[in-house]
């Protein structure tokens, strides 16, 4: 039911008609070059003058030489046609739409399922397989290059562009779950706004894994920061890193774009007093403290956080003196990175 197409069908008005004729009847025996509708199907069919003036109609029934038609369809205008003026099944805009519409409505929607045989097979929403992919057990050609999924009883190895004559000899099994990339192998995704891709992470012929985009940040005072007694926001003001910038130089913070554990490094050059520390605040919380040992003046020492922050909890580093003691560019710093 639907849509109905021919070659070549053509043909010639038997009577004239005006701009609002529902009804064409075409001269002896020439409709049937034209497809037999059943109830639903219908066709598209153009009429042409002797001035060449065109419009399509939908043809929504047929009955031996006569048409029931929709008239002015696919932004053409009903008009007048005469006797003998030309009536064919030609390729439209409207007729061909359709074609495209239907076929991405047929193509799946409940997505892939594996199936015996490593088959990895494609359903509709009523649960109708339209095509499978076939996988094939890794090493039965040396130079095989392919995605090659099988099933339990024979691989489930995906082989990305990979020339396996270079691996294990050219024999390799496996375990039946690797996945082997080729050197120099860069996994791109597209960006949140689905406007380009970025580089999340590549591997280079070394075997070293890069992950251009993971966050990570070191700071540094631009200047002296002198901290009267109490306890004083270090202004961590120079930046030397800060991938994707998520430390901010007018807060001061670094703020998680994602969940996950981070690395956190505070290093204090200074002259503190008895009972000064250098400390961390995890979204307003403080930290863990450090007591600086033995005071005076030229005093360096660092603090280290392995911490959990949750997505978009922030993180400031501080520092408490007993008295009026200065912090020193040339060795205070703050960094960390996204562990995972």
């Amino acid at each position: 039911m639907g849509l109905k197409v021919t070659n070549n069908a053509f043909g010639t008005l038997n009577a004239g008609i005006n701009s609002s004729a529902t009804t064409i009847v075409l001269a002896a025996g020439q409709g049937a070059r034209f497809p037999s509708l059943s109830a639903g199907d219908y066709f598209y069919a153009t009429l042409i003058d002797t001035s060449n003036n065109l419009e399509i109609v939908k043809v929504t029934a047929r009955s031996t030489d006569t048409m029931t038609v929709v008239r002015g369809q696919d932004s053409t205008t009903a008009r007048a046609y005469s006797t003998n003026d030309r009536f064919e099944l030609r390729p439209t805009a409207v007729m061909l739409n359709e074609i495209i519409t239907t076929a991405e409505a047929a193509l799946p929607k409940a997505g892939g399922v594996m199936a015996s045989g490593g088959r990895i097979q494609f359903q509709n929403s009523d649960g109708h397989t339209l095509y499978g992919i076939r996988g094939t057990r890794y090493g039965y050609s040396s130079t095989y290059r392919a995605i090659q999924i099988g099933n339990a009883t024979s691989s489930e190895n995906i082989s990305l562009g990979v020339d396996v004559s270079a691996i294990a000899g050219g024999s390799f099994t496996g375990n039946g779950k690797d996945i082997v990339v080729p050197n120099s192998a860069q996994f791109w995704t597209p960006n949140s706004g689905n406007t380009d891709f970025i580089l999340p992470m590549a591997f280079d012929s070394g075997g070293r894994v890069t992950k251009p985009l993971q966050p990570v940040f070191s700071v540094r005072l631009s200047s002296n920061q002198t901290v009267n007694s109490g306890i004083a926001l270090l202004d961590f003001s120079s930046v030397d890193i800060n991938v994707g910038s998520h430390f901010n130089t007018s807060t001061k913070r670094f703020t998680a774009p994602v969940a996950g554990k981070y690395f956190l490094n505070l290093r204090m050059y200074c002259n503190p007093a008895s009972g000064s520390y250098i400390g961390v605040y995890i979204t307003g919380s403080p930290g863990t403290r450090y007591s600086f040992s033995p005071v005076g003046n030229d005093v360096s020492t660092d603090l280290t956080w392995i911490v959990n922050m949750a997505a978009n909890d922030y993180v400031e580093a501080y520092y408490y003196n007993s008295g009026s003691h200065t912090a020193r560019p040339d060795g205070t710093a703050f960094e960390g990175f996204l562990i995972g």
